[in-house]
């Protein structure tokens, strides 16, 4: 039986092609089909933030820092930030693409009276459509470049700081806010 799925066919961009602040989140994407990690990225977000349902969720594990919530919602916002940016590169939009502020889009994004579960949604949601539209571009697409937030950089190495970026947070999130689960008995 021959599968319908399409794969993703991504190499690992060249230094080149993007701006040497994403080079830690590139580090933190490991060897691998970067289809798989993308996708793998679902559970692992779902898993990962679940247990910070209710209340759990509001908690900041420091004064000052955002909550499990606010981070969830930093995902999701960077996820449709970082498509978007794909989405116009990849048309040969060769108009510059602003930065954003995650701080103020948190501020607003009033995460903390949201629910996980809805939340968790709609990352997965994003997450399988944006899969859907990187599936679809050939290699031509994944090597073009365009201009964001002041910096030249090519859709495939968004592809990549998208998966190393959440993996940064997954890090952040397991070393600093899960303790902080074991204090609420």
């Amino acid at each position: 039986m021959q599968s319908n799925e399409k794969r993703l066919q991504i190499g690992r961009p060249q230094i080149s092609e993007y701006d040497p602040y994403f080079q830690s989140y590139l580090d933190a994407v490991p060897e691998g089909d970067i289809g798989e990690i993308l996708a793998e990225q679902i559970r692992a977000v779902t898993e990962n933030f679940a247990p910070f349902a209710g209340s759990a969720g509001n908690v900041p594990y420091q004064e000052g820092k955002w909550t499990a919530k606010e981070v969830l919602s930093h995902l999701i916002d960077s996820e449709r930030v970082f498509m978007y940016r794909i989405l116009r590169i990849a048309r040969r939009d060769a108009t510059p693409l602003a930065g954003f502020d995650q701080d103020w889009f948190v501020a607003a994004a009033n995460a903390n009276r949201r629910e996980m579960a809805r939340m968790l949604t709609e990352f997965a949601f994003l997450r399988k459509a944006n899969l859907l539209m990187l599936e679809d571009f050939d290699q031509e697409a994944l090597l073009l470049k365009g201009t964001a937030n002041g910096k030249s950089i090519s859709v495939r190495a968004i592809a990549f700081v998208m998966a190393g970026h959440i993996n940064h947070h997954l890090v952040i999130l397991r070393d600093r806010y899960t303790p902080i689960l074991s204090l609420r008995v």
